[in-house]
């Protein structure tokens, strides 16, 4: 089945980018997966509002490693609460702490994003995360069925 996704032109254009680039070939082909799986559920992208950096220079590398720390942190976090921290928190709590810290991730996930594109573009070589949220890495936002008929 083919499946048709709308993006905006700027994620359309970073995903070409991506897909010139040496060594993003499992990048690439895990992002029209993602695409192609929620978009067969008819959901809809936008652009993101774009994420402010006040970073430059030979100090990027050091602010990506950082991030990247923080959330490799996050997600041992998600993992407890999804294994034997779940045990011992109600059901409800555990979905506002994932829930709180899945899109305290994804803002990391971005600001990740913008640095690197930013170290691109002063020519240091930067590696993305082959686990990074996809709309991170395309500067999307899910609409989730606004301006759906009724």
């Amino acid at each position: 089945m083919i499946v048709t996704v709308q993006l905006p032109q700027t994620a359309a254009a970073k995903l070409v980018a991506l897909e010139q680039t040496d060594g993003s070939d499992n990048l690439v082909a895990d992002l029209k997966t993602w695409l192609a799986t929620l978009g067969a559920c008819g959901t809809r992208f936008a652009a993101a509002p774009p994420v402010l950096t006040a970073a430059g220079g030979a100090d990027l590398p050091h602010q990506i490693a950082e991030l990247r720390a923080a959330i490799a942190i996050l997600n041992t976090r998600i993992g407890a609460l999804i294994g034997a921290d779940a045990l011992t928190l109600p059901e409800a709590e555990r979905d506002v702490l994932l829930a709180a810290i899945a899109e305290h991730r994804l803002r990391l996930e971005r600001r990740e994003e913008a640095l690197i594109v930013a170290a691109l573009a002063s020519g240091l070589r930067v590696q993305r995360r082959p686990d990074a949220d996809p709309r991170a890495l395309l500067e999307i936002v899910e609409l989730d069925g606004i301006g759906e008929a009724v």
